[in-house]
């Protein structure tokens, strides 16, 4: 089992809780077209989800149901790091300093197995992630990162995502 976490306006409790995923690759040669899909595993229904159109060796995760058994508590704090010369120029010194943002996900385990969790991150435009986690799907280009992290039963973890964006000043 795959778990997303991507808080969802229409979904009030996505806030506080992932959602159950089928992730898989379009290993056709066409398209898949939008529509619904069923999921079983072992021969038992768990859910319906809804597929957007997949190209073929495209990538889909498909949320059909909200897993109650992990929590997620996020939390940013903001900080700036480092100071390097960047130019002098007609007698004024310009330097550049990290803005750090780091976006802390706390993820509970109440089940238990052991749990897969992907987070989906929203980037910070013009930023860059130092040094994700292992395994992280970085998407510049839709502005989100998947960030996996497993969760022991009945465990805790914190999972980090790190992002900087570089920020120049004048001083004296």
């Amino acid at each position: 089992a795959v778990f997303l976490y991507e808080p969802d306006g229409g979904v009030p409790d996505s806030s506080s809780h992932p959602f159950r995923v089928v992730r898989f690759t379009n290993e056709t040669k066409g398209l898949l077209e939008r529509g619904p899909i069923a999921v079983f595993e072992k021969g038992a229904f768990l859910g319906q989800g809804l597929l957007e159109p997949l190209p073929p060796r495209g990538t889909a995760t498909v949320p059909f149901s909200l897993e109650r058994g992990l929590a997620v508590e996020r939390e940013s704090k903001y900080d700036q790091l480092g100071a390097r010369l960047f130019k002098i120029e007609a007698g004024k010194l310009t330097i550049e300093r990290d803005s750090v943002t780091r976006t802390i996900y706390r993820i509970k385990n109440g089940t238990e197995q052991k749990s897969k969790v992907v987070v989906r991150h929203p980037r910070l435009a013009g930023a860059r992630l130092y040094g994700p986690p292992p395994g992280t799907e970085d998407n510049v280009g839709t502005g989100l990162a998947l960030v996996p992290v497993e969760v022991k039963p009945h465990g805790k973890t914190e999972l980090t995502v790190d992002e900087r964006l570089a920020v120049q000043q004048y001083v004296d």
